[in-house]
């Protein structure tokens, strides 16, 4: 009887290694530097010094400090500079009048600025105190204005003038909205470019700045498409819809923008995300308005691929949906009628029974409701088989395979390249990467057995077979009573 013992051996059979499964592609409007050139930043602060403050300063503050990743940034002209709009000057009783104007590139990011008078007094003279905010009268800080008749609001682009005049004490002298800005399918293009000619991999892409119609999501569409087939880069973008305006109902503000985007239909390579909450913003430090997009892309970056940004179990997204009064004004999927999962779009949501917070209520593609590929976190993991299938098949290229009388390779060699690409694709999705458990139930690549390769071009055809994971969506519960 032998001595028991453990044995450890290395199994047989090499693999592709293939990185780029969690860096995230952004793409954004910048005042300097908009020469769409992939760049890594792990900072907002680097970022910053490159290509001024812009809104993806923001959201790389928000990413690095919930996810400690840093992104592949694409920084591409203004094209549709942010405006200043929805001003309210009506609470000013004093003789000077404000004017809030925006900055040679624009307002930078959007903002609802509120201005008011702590210490009043002639302008010019007296030494005037106000508080600002820039989240809606959410947070307010001291300005001390001084004598001066001019202020710069901090990293916004925008500037607030006094006319000649006395400031009362206690007024809320100016309200206002600051859009912010957008690119256009030009600079997209370029970035797409940019990306190709790189080779850093990525399996999604997040656009900041408002898509505005259906004609502007198509093109974005038709890059991640041609990402795919012309360059073998398998990704989905993520981006935004217009906003509601001032003018319309949360209900009117939904129908508008289904009607619009009804036309990106049965595509599962972009996701698009509607609606907006409050943020609490690690660098300019006010609680900034921002889409869904953002949440759903830190969410995503903080768990493996297999799991989905709207699940429930992981808890709010730290989002506000309501204002300072506590008066829900944002959409809520759940109050408001789900509405926006209906139409496909990624919405925030609440729970009746908690906790409390604002959570992502699904993360679709715009793949017909009969696909798997509805699910965003579905087409990530599909998408990253494709990436390690292909790498690992590239490296079958050159190989020398023993054929048959009929041209056929013999079944050694089938199956010498059929192992290989199976090891690599077992290693990446049946393994437990981030202790989250295997990508997917079962991955598995077939050689065809029929090509006939002693030809001077020699084609191979293979099968990739992946088997998701499965995801609740709805629990329906019985209760009996006895």
């Amino acid at each position: 009887m032998d001595l028991p013992s453990a044995v450890n051996t290395i199994a047989a059979g090499a693999s592709v290694a293939v990185g780029g499964d969690d860096l995230l592609v952004v793409i954004a409007p910048v005042p300097l530097t908009d020469d769409a050139k992939p760049r890594l930043f792990g900072s907002a602060a680097a970022l910053m010094a490159l290509h001024g403050y812009c809104e993806a300063v923001e959201f790389l503050a928000l990413y690095a400090d919930q996810t400690r990743k840093p992104i592949l940034f694409c920084g591409v002209p203004i094209v549709t500079a942010g405006a200043i709009s929805n001003e309210v000057t009506t609470g000013n009783s004093g003789s000077s009048t404000t004017t809030i104007t925006a900055g040679a590139d624009g307002v930078l990011c959007e903002h609802d600025g509120v201005l008011r008078v702590v210490t009043g007094g002639t302008i010019g003279t007296s030494q005037i105190v106000l508080e600002l905010s820039l989240d809606g009268g959410r947070t307010f800080r001291r300005v001390r204005l001084g004598t001066a008749n001019r202020y710069t609001l901090p990293y916004v682009g925008a500037m607030v003038a006094f006319g000649v005049g006395e400031l009362i004490a206690g007024e809320t002298i100016h309200t206002w909205h600051g859009s912010g800005p957008r690119a256009d399918s030009d600079g997209w293009t370029d970035a797409f470019n940019a990306l190709a000619a790189q080779q850093k991999l990525s399996l999604r892409a997040l656009v900041l700045g408002d898509v505005q119609t259906d004609t502007e999501a198509a093109a974005l569409l038709a890059l991640a498409t041609s990402y795919d087939t012309g360059r073998k880069r398998f990704l989905r973008v993520r981006a935004s819809v217009l906003d509601k305006t001032s003018a319309q109902t949360k209900a009117e503000w939904m129908a508008a923008i289904d009607t619009e985007f009804a036309a990106i239909d049965d595509n599962h390579r972009i996701t698009l995300s509607a609606g907006k909450g409050r943020l609490f913003s690690p660098f300019s430090r006010w609680y900034l308005r921002w889409p869904v997009a953002w949440a759903a892309a830190i969410r995503e970056a903080q768990h493996d691929l297999h799991i989905p940004a709207w699940r429930k179990s992981d808890g709010p997204t730290g989002v506000i949906l309501h204002d300072a009064d506590g008066n829900l004004v944002e959409w809520d999927d759940d109050v408001d009628g789900a509405a926006g999962s209906a139409a496909r779009f990624e919405t925030y949501r609440t729970w009746s029974n908690g906790p409390a917070g604002a959570f992502i209520a699904q993360s679709p593609t715009r793949a017909s409701d009969a696909s798997l590929l509805v699910h965003a976190h579905n087409v990530d993991v599909v998408n990253r088989a494709r990436t390690v299938c292909q790498a690992a098949t590239e490296h079958a290229i050159g190989k020398s395979l023993i054929l048959k009388p009929d041209g056929t390779a013999t079944a050694d060699s089938i199956s010498e390249i059929e192992s290989f690409v199976r090891t690599s694709l077992a290693n990446d999705l049946l393994a437990d990467k981030r202790g989250e458990g295997p990508r997917v139930s079962n991955v598995t690549w077939v050689m065809a057995s029929d090509d006939v390769l002693n030809v001077p071009v020699a084609i191979v055809n293979g099968t990739l077979t992946v088997s998701i994971r499965g995801t609740i969506h709805t629990i329906n519960t019985q209760t009996v009573v006895r």
